[in-house]
């Protein structure tokens, strides 16, 4: 058993325990006075049973532990017969968590045949492990909780998530090098998110035994007799991924497509990766299956306005063309006009899948417009938003399965509208007055420093204000920033790609309001007399 596995606890727990046809004995223990612990419970059983038949090789445990801890830096710890949550995880009775235990669950009991019994070598193949956990808590979820909206959510953020940390100059591939100080860094959506579209079991082969990216090429081969690494290899051992450009061909019925590294600052990549035939085209991955970003012409792009106008796409079609388009816009390769165009298509939209990259695309437009002090702008654009979707928080269904989907779309809408700008200076000037650098030292490496740069990165990584990027090196020693180089690179970027977009987009939005009645000083004027007035 691999060291990093070993847990042990001290203290004053209640259990309560059971066991499944198939699988060990499950304990699980609080502090005393908790209750709903059966729904818990229930779901570690549950998932033992899932993964006993779907891998038709039984986890040797006969016992296993579950303790759940107040006061956790992670949301749950695989250690092998003893798996730790946080509190937070398990004890709230609402849609939104029920999803989110379950699928951690089912992530932290996938560790028992991925991690546990077969283990990477070493940091590097840290994707065979968190990728595999990943897709198998929300295939899980998926198989056995239908009500529970799991690969709706992995879409909508996880593999967001991935994209935007994947689509910048300083990412690092899913398979790289690691020094062992640099584990902070690497525990990241890459290796959580993009690397869960590889999936394969290992147990039967590498029981008890430690296992490297080739093992997997290898058991591809002895399951279909075809030679796959040579040609997915590349969406592991290379960083980033492929922006598809789609474009009418001189032949009638015909498009072609090309293929180059997709990077949000709109840098370009000097490998091109050749040009492919001409195919008849409807929409270019319409499921999401592939790790990619599309990019159509004018004439396509304009033909599928009109598919998604008349609901002619899925759900995850809608997702896919709203998802690209707003990376597209933010790296300077498609005109904002595109990405409002969608949002005005979008009024009447009723499905959190496409909602939501809404949500987040205007979130990430307002933020902008403060930062680069566009106030007249900002208030015409908020006027437009709050036009577009004042109906649908009243209109939303809440049925069954949509219940937790309603709520999450509510919370995304508000926030889209709200001026979450003055909160994240708020927090970034508590940070600053209240950084303890020698703790920060004592701690680096732990899941606690992990936690706190995290923190840090997603506070700072929506300015558009490059002097807080020196304001955040010097809140670490020269040392600590050798260690915490990754995180500082990314937030840099990121406010380098944010200041670029007033610069890109800021003309063309403010005629597109102008052209639709929303773009008039007068308003502005009238509007902050009223509110100085009531003051």
């Amino acid at each position: 058993m691999s060291t990093y596995l070993v847990a042990m606890t001290v203290g004053e727990f209640q259990h309560i325990e059971g066991q499944g046809k198939i699988g060990p004995q499950i304990r699980l223990h609080t502090t005393p006075g908790k209750k709903r612990l059966e729904r818990t419970l229930n779901y570690h059983i549950q998932a033992f049973e899932y993964f006993n038949r779907l891998f038709d090789f039984v986890d040797p445990m006969k016992k296993v532990d579950v303790l759940v801890v107040e006061d956790f830096e992670v949301a749950g710890m695989e250690n092998w017969a003893l798996i730790m949550y946080a509190e937070k995880i398990v004890f709230y009775n609402d849609h939104s968590t029920m999803m989110e235990e379950a699928v951690t669950v089912g992530h932290e009991v996938a560790h028992f045949w991925f991690g546990n019994l077969v283990t990477m070598k070493w940091w590097d193949d840290l994707w065979l492990k968190e990728g595999f956990a990943t897709f198998l808590g929300h295939q899980l979820a998926a198989d056995n909780y239908p009500e529970l909206p799991s690969w709706e959510f992995f879409l909508s953020n996880g593999l967001e998530r991935a994209r935007e940390v994947d689509s910048l100059i300083s990412t690092k591939a899913v398979l790289a090098p690691i020094q062992a100080d640099q584990l902070d860094y690497v525990y990241d959506s890459i290796r959580y998110t993009k690397s869960a579209h590889f999936i394969r079991m290992l147990c039967d082969q590498h029981a008890y035994g430690n296992v490297v990216s080739d093992d997997l090429w290898a058991a591809f081969m002895d399951a279909t007799g075809m030679d796959l690494k040579t040609t997915y290899s590349a969406w592991i051992t290379n960083p980033g991924y492929p922006v598809i450009s789609v474009a009418t061909s001189s032949h009638p019925g015909e498009v072609t497509f090309s293929a180059r590294r997709f990077i949000a600052s709109g840098a370009l990549d000097p490998n091109h990766l050749g040009c492919f035939g001409a195919v008849d085209f409807v929409q270019l991955n319409p499921e999401c299956t592939g790790f990619m970003i599309v990019h159509y012409d004018r004439a396509l792009f304009g033909k599928l306005l009109n598919a998604y106008r008349n609901k002619e796409l899925t759900d995850v079609g809608r997702f896919t063309l709203v998802s690209d388009t707003a990376h597209l816009v933010r790296a300077g390769m498609s005109n904002i006009d595109d990405l409002v165009d969608l949002i005005v298509l979008s009024r009447k939209e009723r499905s959190f899948m496409v909602l939501s990259p809404i949500a987040d695309a205007i979130d990430g437009i307002r933020t902008w417009l403060w930062d680069s002090e566009e106030y007249v702008l900002s208030f015409h654009f908020s006027q437009f938003v709050e036009h577009m979707f004042n109906d649908t928080l009243q209109d939303i269904d809440l049925g069954r399965r949509e219940l937790f989907l309603a709520k999450e779309l509510r919370r995304k809408i508000k926030a889209s509208t709200a001026n979450k700008v003055a909160e994240r200076d708020v927090v970034w000037n508590f940070m600053k007055y209240n950084w303890n650098t020698q703790g920060l030292a004592r701690l680096l490496g732990s899941p606690t420093s992990r936690k706190r740069l995290e923190t840090l990165s997603h506070t700072l990584s929506s300015f558009a204000n490059s002097t807080v990027i020196q304001e955040a090196k010097s809140l670490f020693t020269a040392d600590q920033r050798l260690t915490v180089n990754g995180y500082l690179r990314r937030m840099e970027e990121r406010m380098t790609i944010n200041k670029r977009q007033h610069e890109l987009h800021s003309r063309n939005l403010r005629r597109w309001l102008a052209k639709r009645g929303y773009g008039t000083f007068f308003e502005f004027q009238k509007h902050n007399y009223g509110e100085q007035s009531r003051m």
